[in-house]
C-alpha cells in the first residue's frame, strides 16, 4: 500500500528536481516553496440559524506578479496544507505561462451539497468579509470555483 503524501510536498520533489537541472539559487527555492500570507476565519455555515461554523482559509502564495487571484473551494476536507498545496502550484503554472498574475487559493471546510443557494451566498459573504482586509481589486480577486 502506497503512503499517502501531503497534497503540501507531492508537487515539492519535482520542484527540487527542476531546481537542480536550472541551477535555481536556494534564495529564490526557498521563496516559491513558502506562502506570504495565510488567513483562517470562522465562517457561518448558513445551517440551523447560522449556530454551526466552519473553517475558511485564503493563502497568498507568492506576490511576485500583478494582483493576487484564484478560487474558494467549497468542501469537507480543505484544509491549510491542501489549499496551500493548490496555491503553489498555481503560482509555478501561472510562472511558467508567463501570466502575470499571483496566485492565491481559498477554502471553506464544508459539504456544500444540500445546501441552498441563499446559504452558499451568505456562507461566501461572511467568508470575504472575514478577509476583506487583503482583498480588493489591485490586491487580491478570489471567485468560487
Amino acid at each position: 500500500m502506497a503512503e499517502k503524501v501531503s497534497p503540501r510536498f507531492s508537487g515539492q520533489p519535482l520542484l527540487r528536481r527542476s531546481a537542480r537541472i536550472i541551477d535555481l539559487d536556494e534564495e529564490m527555492h526557498s521563496i516559491l516553496t513558502s506562502t506570504y500570507r495565510e488567513i483562517a476565519v470562522q465562517v457561518p455555515s448558513g445551517r440551523q440559524r447560522w449556530a454551526h461554523r466552519v473553517k475558511g482559509i485564503g493563502v497568498q502564495h507568492n506576490g511576485a506578479r500583478g494582483p493576487y487571484k484564484g478560487g474558494v473551494r467549497y468542501h469537507p476536507a480543505a484544509d491549510l496544507e491542501e489549499i496551500r498545496a493548490l496555491a503553489s502550484l498555481m503560482t509555478w503554472k501561472t510562472a511558467l505561462t508567463r501570466r502575470s498574475l499571483r496566485r492565491r487559493e481559498g477554502g471553506i471546510t464544508v459539504d456544500p451539497t444540500g445546501m441552498s443557494q441563499t446559504e452558499l451566498q451568505r456562507m461566501t459573504r461572511r467568508f470575504t468579509n472575514g478577509i476583506s482586509h487583503v482583498i480588493g481589486v489591485y490586491r487580491d480577486i478570489p471567485r468560487p470555483t
